[in-house]
């Protein structure tokens, strides 16, 4: 039973991973920004927000409407 449920986990976190590749080639060819699953993925370019943050940290922030 363990084995079935992590070759399921497995076959989940792969199909994951190849949508969230597909989503940034096609943001890359249409330069539209990248949104997976609601959250935008942002990487840190200038030290302006070290120390919490250092430059070409990945962030991941997810758009909230009021």
């Amino acid at each position: 039973m363990k084995r079935i449920l992590s070759n399921i986990f497995l076959g989940i976190a792969v199909i994951l991973l190849i949508y969230c590749i597909f989503v940034v080639v096609q943001s890359r060819r249409t330069g539209e920004e990248v949104f997976i699953f609601g959250h935008r993925p942002y990487i840190i370019q200038t030290g302006s927000m070290e120390p919490s943050l250092r430059v070409n940290s990945l962030i991941i922030v997810r758009e909230r409407w009021i």
